[in-house]
């Protein structure tokens, strides 16, 4: 995966060159330990391949928007109560 220095995903060009960032996953990290077993591995590259990343991606979304919904009200709320 790669990550635009500047937030967004993809490359940033800046003049001629791309500068590129890979990221490196947990579960990447945990499949290169030695100490974990073939059996562990292969019950996390598993779970790795039915992962439907873009349907989390947009439930994340959807409830990061709703979280913000609620704080802006309950911040009206509060500044509203201030005035009175």
């Amino acid at each position: 995966m790669v990550l635009a220095k500047e937030g967004g995903w993809g490359k940033q060009k800046k003049g001629k060159k791309a500068k590129r960032y890979e990221i490196d996953t947990p579960l990447n990290r945990v499949l290169r330990v030695e100490g974990v077993s073939e059996e562990i591995n292969k019950r996390f590259m598993s779970l790795r391949d039915n992962l439907k990343i873009i349907k989390l991606t947009q439930a994340i979304i959807k409830l990061q928007r709703e979280l913000d919904r609620a704080y802006n009200k309950k911040r009206r709320l509060e500044w509203a109560s201030e005035l009175q």
